[in-house]
């Protein structure tokens, strides 16, 4: 489900249930806690926590398996652990897969945010959650730096707290 920093999902509107939130005026923009939020869609989106071995083509297989079914890794981050965050482009159908493979999965629900890939956005994006008491457990993020966009994936210990304070 998408949603945007207005509480009526339009950025030219000052949402009216979110304190401290105001239109500044920039087409495109909310202020939140006096930064300038851009208004792109967030969304919840189910992310696949599993464990590799940590071991020569653990990672590879699984990228196979997954590149055989037409699934596409939206995000991911692998840790020094073997404990790999997935997010997939389509979850439904990467559960069954990695559950017949004999991978043990665990959903949860994220934050995928895309941004500007400029400085201070990752800043405003963490600072909107903070503003309002929202603890980020874990996040990752990556951009090209040809291109003006960048996607973050956030992890949160207060979901209905981060979807209300993004207006949902």
């Amino acid at each position: 489900m998408a949603f945007y920093l207005s509480q009526l999902g339009h950025c030219g509107e000052t949402p009216t249930q979110l304190e401290g939130v105001t239109s500044p005026g920039t087409p495109g923009f909310l202020s939140v806690a006096g930064r300038e939020i851009s208004c792109s869609p967030w969304q919840f989106v189910p992310s696949w926590t599993l464990r590799l071995d940590n071991s020569p083509g653990s990672l590879v297989r699984l990228c196979q398996t997954l590149k055989a079914e037409k699934i596409n890794a939206i995000a991911f981050n692998l840790e020094s652990s073997g404990v790999l965050l997935l997010v997939p482009d389509n979850p439904v159908h990467a559960a069954g897969l990695l559950r017949r493979k004999d991978y043990a999965v665990e959903e949860r629900e994220v934050l995928y945010v895309p941004m500007p890939n400029s400085p201070g956005a990752l800043s405003s994006t963490t600072g909107m959650l903070s503003a309002v008491g929202v603890n980020v457990n874990y996040a990752f993020a990556s951009a090209v730096n040809e291109h003006a966009m960048s996607a973050l994936v956030i992890a949160v210990d207060d979901a209905p707290r981060a979807g209300t304070t993004a207006g949902m």
